[in-house]
C-alpha cells in the first residue's frame, strides 16, 4: 500500500471518528434536552416533589431510568391534581386532609389494639399455666366409678406419633387421661378404673401390659416398692407424659406419688409414700375423698385428708418408722388439728 492510499485511508478514519463524536454530541445534547423537558414538566405539575426528593438526594435526577422519570411524573401529576382540587374545591381538601389524618388515627389504634392483644395474650397463657397449677393443687374429689373422660383423639399428636406403634394409642389414651385427671398413684387405681370403662375385669392382665408398654415408651413411671409387710405397685405420668396430655387440652393434675415426694420426705420415704397412696385406694373405694398432703393450719402434717358427706378426717398413716417420740409429737399435733387422732398401719401392732 503506497503513501497516498494511506493518506486517503487516515483522512476517511478521521472523518468518520468525527463524525461519530458529532453524533455522540448530538445524542448527549438531545438527552439533555428531553431531560430539561421532562423537568420542567415535573416542576410545571408540583415544584415541591423535586425539592422534596433533591433534599433526600442531592444527585437523583441523574440515576433515573426510564421507570423512575415514570414514577417521578405520575407522582407529580397526583400532587398536582391535588393542589388544584385544593384551590378549585376547599372543602373538599380539608376532608380530603381530614380523612388523612383520621387514616393515621387508626393505624395507631390498630397497633396499640395490637400490642394491647399480645399483651392479653401473655396474660391468658399466664393465667393457664396458673390454672394448671391450681388443678394440680385441688383436693382430690373423684371417685371410683364417677371418673368421666372427655373426648379424645383418633390419633396421637404429631409428635408423640412414633411412640405409640400398633393399636397402642387406642387405650393407652384412656390410660394417660385417668393418670392426668385424677393423680391416682397406687396402680391398681386407675387400672381398675379403665377396666370399668372399658367393660373388662378389674385385674385383666391387657391392661397390666398396657401400663408396661406406656412405660417402655417413657410416657409413664412405674415402681414397686417395699412397704412393709408388703411391695406396692404405682404409677404416675412421666414428664413427657405430661407434656402430651397437655398438648390433648387435658390438664395434668399432680399425682399423689408426686406431691407426696415432694412435700413428705422426698425419696427418703417412698415405702411411706406408697403406704399413702395404697391407704387412698382403700378409702375411695368405701366412698371417701382423698387428698393427700393437705395444708393445714398449725404443726401437723397429715398424710391424708378424707372427706364423706361433709365430715373430714385428717389420716396418719404409719409405716412402723421413725422414733416414738417424732410419732408421739405427730399424733399430739393431729389432735389438736381435729379434737383426735386417726391412724393407718399395715398391722394392728
Amino acid at each position: 500500500m503506497d503513501s497516498h492510499t494511506l493518506d486517503a485511508f487516515d483522512r476517511a478514519f478521521f472523518s468518520l471518528l468525527q463524525a461519530e463524536r458529532s453524533h455522540r454530541r448530538s445524542l448527549q445534547t438531545d438527552v439533555a434536552t428531553l431531560r430539561a423537558l421532562l423537568l420542567e414538566a415535573v416542576m410545571s405539575l408540583s415544584s415541591a416533589l423535586v425539592d422534596e426528593r433533591i433534599a433526600a438526594d442531592p444527585h437523583f435526577l441523574h440515576t433515573l431510568d426510564e421507570a423512575g422519570w415514570r414514577e417521578l411524573l405520575a407522582e407529580a401529576r397526583r400532587r398536582g391534581q391535588m393542589q388544584r382540587l385544593a384551590r378549585s374545591n376547599p372543602k373538599l381538601m380539608a376532608e380530603h386532609r381530614r380523612l388523612l389524618q383520621a387514616h393515621d388515627r387508626l393505624q395507631a389504634e390498630r397497633d396499640a389494639l395490637q400490642t394491647r392483644i399480645e399483651t392479653l395474650e401473655a396474660e391468658m397463657n399466664d393465667l393457664r399455666r396458673q390454672l394448671l397449677a391450681a388443678q394440680a393443687a385441688r383436693p382430690e374429689v373423684l371417685l371410683p366409678g364417677n371418673v368421666q373422660l372427655p373426648a379424645l383423639p383418633d390419633d396421637p399428636p404429631p409428635a408423640f406419633a412414633s411412640l405409640f406403634p400398633g393399636n397402642l394409642w387406642e387405650r393407652g389414651r384412656q390410660l394417660l387421661a385417668l393418670l392426668a385427671l385424677t393423680g391416682w398413684s397406687y396402680q391398681r387405681a386407675p387400672l381398675d378404673e379403665l377396666a370399668r370403662l372399658l367393660g373388662v375385669s378389674e385385674g385383666a392382665g391387657s391392661l397390666k401390659r398396657l401400663l408396661n408398654r406406656l412405660a417402655d415408651a417413657g410416657l409413664v413411671i412405674k415402681a414397686t416398692v417395699p412397704a412393709s409387710p408388703s411391695r406396692i405397685a404405682l404409677a404416675r405420668l412421666s414428664d413427657e407424659g405430661r407434656k402430651l396430655v397437655e398438648a390433648l387440652g387435658l390438664p395434668a393434675v399432680e399425682s399423689e406419688w408426686d406431691r407426696l415426694l415432694r412435700l413428705h420426705g422426698g425419696e427418703r420415704q417412698q415405702g411411706h409414700a406408697a403406704l399413702v397412696c395404697l391407704f387412698a385406694w382403700h378409702a375411695r373405694r368405701r366412698g371417701y375423698a382423698t387428698q393427700v398432703c393437705p395444708h393445714v393450719e398449725g404443726h401437723a402434717e397429715p398424710d391424708i385428708l378424707l372427706t364423706k358427706e361433709g365430715k373430714q378426717i385428717y389420716v396418719e398413716v404409719e409405716a412402723e418408722s421413725g422414733s416414738v417420740e417424732r410419732r408421739m409429737r405427730k399424733w399430739r399435733n393431729q389432735a389438736a388439728l381435729q379434737g383426735y387422732v386417726a391412724l393407718a398401719a399395715p398391722t394392728p401392732e
